[in-house]
């Protein structure tokens, strides 16, 4: 007789045969193999019970209920169901990183708590962008309500615990099962409810990887998406007990308050800010986001949500307003005006340390820089080596990659200019990618002509030609871009049009190749794998989720490192993206900032070990000038500069 597994996996579904096929195979291909799946069907649905006929794995087990209960019985059903001591929860159109479930016992099992509730970070992916949420994890001795209502933020995913995140032990669900009847809020209510049981707390793996998927598709219909604010004023109302008062205001404004806003319902104002002033302990942040949901137009406010979620998807932290509307412009104005090309000074470092505080929520070393982000923004500060510049520009660094590799190296160029409107459509091939040469993010890939909109692609490259990458973008430290000419290049696309091909980022370091970070589908589920120069697997991260398991090694993975090599030798750092297609390799860029504003490396003691590699000299507080190696220019000896 089989011994009953460690942990279960628990997964509602209803009339989802295709979606929850997915899901239990994610959850069947964990690195921790000593599990059971239970997908529990919400009521007779013959297309997801023959969907799941067809896995064939003896782990896997199917309960049909003979009526719908909901998502919170049918949960409590699969519990009852599951041998393990553990159990974990999984939505029908969610996903788990393979090593999700193998981390998370290893926390429970080293928790000194009676009832540990094990979370982690996850990824949710809406039609907007992708965002690693939650962005902060609790605090020691805050309460979870707080944890969980108490917002310094008008966008979501500050606090977050999300239900697929979660694992801990049978006997705690079972003794606080799910409660049956929500529409909304079933996993805060549980949460609450499980947390104030003596010897429960909420434990967070120790990496930052997120291990979850959560597929937010808002087009979807969801009880969630689909119910009545009303019903949550009535859920927070039965439970003032189990919140603080401050949660209580916070719920009050940031969810109720919120929801009735967006449906105009206005009678609603006065009687829930006066319930929060009275029942709870409402904080600024709360008055200033009550008077904003009710003012601000919605159209507004979903902008404004869109381009905090571009930068979020883009920068990976959060972009606040006032950021936007008076910090960033302050130090592009400052750094236009006063240092123009000149390294920064002590004004330019105490604002940009701003912003470095508020990424790492730790303060920065940009003179004796020890970590490799500090080592990156000391380079975008001080650093002025018209090298970088070159390099950076995407039509002149091709120059330079044929005088030290050779032209076979480059990606076929279809075309270039400076004009959008010359560009000739009708002539060049069904794909290809148009690349701006003076930024970063400033392309467009096609892969068929047919479905391109050419009047739309123009606009979109005469508003970037008429950027300065430096000066009009985030705080106008990326330096090397102030100078570049905007113009145009069209480029092969390589590879199968359908297939992106693996994007070989080299970290090069005086000129040695010490990893790899392999990046696979960059435009859609993009993951990613860390190696050494060997080609050894190396523990790295890079704000992205990264994929597990063995991968066969490159067939010209020692060539790639050589040009990666080659094309270092003049910097004590650069990152050389390579592809390889077939048996031919091609040059992608010479990074001089990877990861700009915020380049980090996870986990967290890499940043330190990374940066240690980089021998950084003559930076900080130099000025460099211009001298001529190989033809190109390069900086000669520096000469020290006060201030």
């Amino acid at each position: 007789m089989r011994a009953p597994p460690t942990v279960s996996v628990v997964i509602p579904t209803r009339n989802r045969p295709a979606l929850v096929g997915r899901a239990v195979r994610t959850a069947l291909a964990q690195s921790f193999a000593d599990l059971e799946v239970i997908v529990v069907l919400d009521g007779p649905d013959e297309a997801t019970a023959a969907a799941l006929r067809s896995i064939d794995d003896p782990r896997l087990r199917v309960t049909v209920l003979e009526t719908a209960m909901g998502s919170a019985g049918a949960r409590n059903a699969g519990i009852s169901e599951a041998q393990a001591p553990w159990v974990a929860f999984l939505d029908d159109d969610d996903e788990w990183m393979p090593d999700k479930i193998e981390i998370q016992v290893r926390t429970a099992v080293g928790s000194r708590l009676r009832f540990p509730i094990v979370s982690c970070r996850l990824l949710a992916r809406s039609g907007v962008a992708t965002f690693v949420w939650p962005r902060r994890t609790p605090r020691p001795g805050e309460h979870t309500s707080e944890y969980l209502f108490c917002r310094s933020s008008p966008f979501w995913g500050e606090g977050d615990l999300n239900t697929n995140t979660l694992l801990t032990k049978r006997e705690l669900v079972v003794e606080v099962p799910f409660r049956t009847g929500l529409r909304r809020c079933i996993e805060n209510d549980w949460l609450l409810r499980a947390t104030s049981i003596d010897g429960t707390g909420i434990e967070f793996v120790e990496t930052e990887r997120p291990l979850t998927i959560w597929n937010m598709d808002d087009d979807r219909p969801r009880l969630t998406n689909t119910s009545d604010w009303r019903e949550s004023l009535a859920w927070i109302r039965e439970n003032r007990d189990l919140v603080t008062p401050r949660a209580y205001a916070g719920f009050l404004i940031g969810d109720v308050g919120i929801a009735a806003a967006r449906r105009k319902q206005w009678a609603a104002l006065i009687p829930l800010a006066k319930e929060a002033f009275v029942c709870g302990r409402p904080r600024w942040f709360d008055v200033a986001l009550l008077g904003a949901s009710w003012t601000l137009p919605v159209p507004l406010q979903d902008r404004l949500a869109r381009r905090n979620a571009a930068a979020l998807a883009r920068y990976g932290y959060q972009d606040h307003i006032l950021s936007r509307v008076l910090y960033r412009p302050l130090c592009r104005f400052y750094a236009r005006h006063f240092l123009k090309d000149e390294p920064a000074d002590s004004i330019y470092r105490l604002l940009c340390s701003l912003q470095y505080r508020w990424i790492y929520r730790r303060r920065p070393q940009f003179i004796r820089p020890q970590r490799f982000s500090e080592k990156i923004w000391s380079r975008m500060l001080h650093d002025r080596n018209p090298l970088l510049a070159l390099v950076n520009d995407k039509a002149r660094v091709r120059e330079y990659v044929e005088q030290k590799v050779g032209r076979s190296y480059l990606i076929p160029l279809l075309w270039s200019g400076d004009r959008p409107e010359e560009i000739p459509f009708d002539d060049l091939p069904p794909a290809f990618i148009i690349k701006a040469t003076h930024g970063c993010g400033f392309n467009v890939i096609v892969r068929d002509q047919k479905c391109l909109d050419r009047e739309r692609t123009i606009r979109q490259l005469r508003e970037w030609l008429g950027q300065n990458y430096c000066e009009d973008t985030m705080i106008g430290v990326e330096w090397a871009y102030r100078h570049i000419p905007p113009s145009i290049v069209i480029e092969e696309l390589l590879g199968d049009t359908n297939i992106v091909p693996v994007d070989f980022k080299f970290y090069c370091f005086a000129g040695r190749v010490e990893f790899v970070m392999m990046h696979f589908d960059r435009f859609g589920d993009h993951v990613t794998k860390a190696f050494d120069r060997s080609f050894e697997p190396v523990e790295i991260g890079f704000h992205l989720p990264a994929i597990n398991g063995p991968h066969p090694r490159p067939p010209r993975f020692d060539s790639m490192v050589s040009v990666a090599e080659t094309l270092a030798r003049d910097f004590d750092f650069i990152r050389v993206d390579l592809f390889a297609v077939g048996d031919a390799i091609y040059f992608g860029e010479l990074t001089s900032y990877p990861g700009g504003v915020e380049a980090r490396f996870y986990p967290e003691n890499q940043d330190v070990a990374i940066g240690a590699k980089w021998k950084m000299e003559d930076v900080c507080g130099v000025t460099r000038h211009c001298g001529d190696v190989d033809g190109h220019s390069v900086a000669e000896p520096a000469t020290r500069k006060r201030g």
